[in-house]
């Protein structure tokens, strides 16, 4: 049975997204508590100040920044994953976020879970990862950990982009060789590693580092065996995920594994479909795991 919580906050996120797509005088008046946070965007103007989610928690976001510029105007970020995650996180479960940026994400999994689940989040630029640790300071439920993941711990070389593009930061590695940035040396782990034994079993696990999921899956593979949880992964937009190269190799490594890739969008209400069936708008693709009753449903939609 679903909880009236989640349906009160899918219906809000419902709504807000009607609203955005509509737009018009409503839209323009629900922005009115970040007006000032949006004159100063289109002025040019750099600061952090705090977006108001759908959901009504604030989260520090700075101005002119790509992902920041949709969380100011619209409440949140990445449509189809919200819903996703709306449709999937129940209270009590355990979420990683790997690549959580602004944490977004790891904001509302935390509201999602509640006290009695966990939210352990990665993120290896300091400045980001501090702002993010201040948004998320009264969920003491959730974690962040200021270091990168991927097939083993150590250090590393690190693209790190000015904080308007600071999404797109990332390792330096053959798979995902940044060429511009500040080239900065950080910490990595791996996430059999680094999730402790009060965050497992993992349920929902979500990354997107710029080309290095495979290394993260890869550190991640006890994990991923033991706990079987449900993964969203970055995979390049493309549209037609199946035909992708990132998609391939994602979908070689987890098959064995019994994981089923699906594509998925929201249009109004969640769409899935089997990788190449569904045309998504997004760089997303999910992998449903096997023997998990509460997400198996979702890989026969």
């Amino acid at each position: 049975m679903t909880h009236p919580a989640h349906l009160q906050r899918s219906a809000k996120f419902r709504k807000r997204w009607l609203l955005n797509r509509q737009g018009g005088m409503k839209a323009r008046i629900a922005r009115l508590p970040v007006l000032h946070a949006l004159v100063m965007q289109r002025l040019g103007c750099q600061s952090w100040v705090r977006a108001r989610l759908f959901s009504g928690e604030p989260l520090w976001v700075c101005t002119g920044e790509a992902t920041s510029r949709g969380l100011l105007s619209f409440g949140y970020a990445e449509a189809a994953l919200t819903a996703l995650m709306l449709e999937t996180i129940r209270p009590g479960m355990r979420v990683v976020d790997v690549g959580a940026h602004l944490g977004y994400e790891a904001l509302l999994a935390s509201v999602l879970v509640g006290e009695s689940g966990r939210v352990v989040s990665f993120e290896p630029q300091f400045d980001i990862a501090r702002w993010m640790s201040r948004s998320l300071a009264s969920f003491r439920h959730a974690r962040v950990v200021r270091a990168a993941v991927g097939d083993a711990c150590g250090t590393a070389e690190f693209a790190e982009l000015d904080v308007r593009r600071s999404a797109l930061s990332g390792l330096i590695t053959d798979d995902a060789n940044h060429e511009q940035g500040r080239k900065i040396r950080v910490p990595v782990t791996t996430l059999d590693q680094a999730v402790e034994a009060d965050e497992r079993p993992v349920d929902f696990l979500k990354c997107d580092v710029e080309g290095g999921e495979l290394a993260v899956l890869r550190g991640a593979r006890g994990l991923l065996e033991r706990d079987r949880p449900l993964i969203v992964l970055e995979a390049g937009m493309l549209g037609d995920a199946k035909t992708g190269s990132r998609t391939a190799a994602l979908t070689a490594l987890l098959t064995p594994l019994g994981y089923r890739g699906m594509s998925f969008e929201f249009d109004g209400a969640l769409a899935l479909a089997p990788l190449g069936k569904l045309h998504a708008g997004h760089a997303n693709i999910a992998f449903v795991p096997p023997g998990r009753s509460e997400f198996e449903r979702l890989a026969t939609p």
